[in-house]
């Protein structure tokens, strides 16, 4: 069945570099990360099976998955 992810940014800091990457999560992911979703229109359906373990999914995997 598939779910509604919406955009958000996270950032990372990593070895004293911050870094800003865009994950798309359903709503109920982003408010456990304690995140907001960057546009509300942004928003696509994607299958359980394609987040990851965190229930999200990185930008340009969603991408690939968008182009088959």
């Amino acid at each position: 069945m598939p779910v509604k992810v919406h955009s958000y940014k996270l950032f990372d800091i990593d070895n004293s570099q911050s870094k800003v990457s865009e994950y798309f999560a359903t709503e109920e992911v982003i408010s456990l990360f304690e995140a907001e979703i960057t546009d509300r229109s942004n928003f696509y359906f994607v299958s359980m099976d394609d987040l990851d373990g965190d229930g999200r999914i990185h930008k340009d995997k969603l991408q690939e998955i968008l182009n088959k």
